[in-house]
């Protein structure tokens, strides 16, 4: 028989304890950082996630982080399947959920009673992780000249950090002093959001902690497909709002199709962006080098078009 629903009243609680959770560990991360990208800039994001690595909570942060930080999770759980308490992991793979290098996650477990909760994670954008590039922002064509390139690593054990993995990372980056302020502070705002997931679990209990995260990934989906059941039926298309210069069309080719019902189907057969580099719309080639998305060169290179 399946589990019957939370007490909403209830629901509502431990549902904003998490996100509270989430928005804590910011102010964590804020007030222990050592670089002004995280301490001032606020280039980092947060989450409190299942045993699964579904996310069932987040900060107000960036959507390039958010978007992919299930699968980071996702792909620490797929690693690590002995993880225990003190556990610490860190990785910036982009094939394993990532961005660009330079955004660096760190992911704890909680638990309580013996029992795997979740997990928290934190992404945060290094000022440095190497490459021939202060910045780590250099001009390359293949991922081994962006940097320090980290799969899923067990970091701590038994909540002490392994000093192999640390003088790995620390001496292919520059300004290490830095970097471990910042890494510091990615552990210790990790933790934050796995200490309130302990003490959640110790007032109301482990079974119900973890039905309610259910509950909110149900939530969530109800949520997401009445907006989408909202939108008008039909083919529509995105729009590139640059901050300067006139709002156009993002994609010349494809675009969102709308059926009745809570699905979205996105087609993006090349142009504008998308897709293939060679099917590209030579007009919105043409727009993308007059507003400097693109240069003649990498028009040439990368597009087959002569832009002379």
């Amino acid at each position: 028989m399946a589990n019957p629903k939370t007490d909403p009243a209830r629901f509502e609680v431990v549902k904003n304890a998490l996100f509270a959770a989430a928005e804590e560990m910011k102010i964590v991360l804020a007030k222990t950082a050592y670089s002004p990208l995280l301490k001032v800039a606020g280039d980092y994001s947060r989450g409190i996630f299942d045993a699964n690595g579904d996310m069932v909570a987040q900060g107000p942060d960036l959507p390039i982080h958010l978007g992919s930080m299930p699968e980071a999770v996702r792909a620490v759980v797929r690693a690590f399947p002995d993880v225990a308490v003190g556990d610490v992991f860190i990785h910036n793979d982009p094939y394993h959920g990532g961005s660009h290098l330079p955004d660096v996650n760190v992911v704890a477990p909680a638990f309580h009673g013996g029992r795997l909760l979740g997990f928290g994670c934190v992404r945060a954008h290094w000022p440095d992780i190497g490459s021939a590039s202060p910045g780590s922002y250099g001009a390359v064509t293949e991922i081994y000249g962006e940097g320090l390139r980290l799969p899923p690593i067990r970091l701590y054990r038994d909540g002490k950090p392994d000093p192999s993995i640390e003088a790995i990372i620390f001496a292919n980056v520059r300004t290490p002093a830095e970097r471990l302020g910042d890494l510091r502070a990615q552990v210790a705002a990790t933790w934050r959001g796995t200490q309130r997931m302990v003490e959640l679990a110790a007032k109301y209990g482990t079974d119900e902690l973890l039905q309610i995260m259910r509950e909110v990934l149900d939530y969530s989906e109800t949520m997401m497909r009445a907006a989408l059941r909202a939108l008008p039926d039909g083919p529509a298309v995105a729009l590139l709002k640059p901050p300067v210069g006139p709002t156009r069309k993002l994609n010349s080719k494809g675009g969102f199709l709308v059926p009745a019902g809570s699905l979205v189907v996105l087609d993006a057969p090349g142009s504008g962006g998308f897709g293939d580099p060679a099917e590209r719309d030579p007009a919105a080639l043409s727009e993308d080098l007059l507003d400097g998305y693109v240069t003649s060169v990498a028009a040439r290179r990368d597009y087959g078009v002569d832009a002379a």
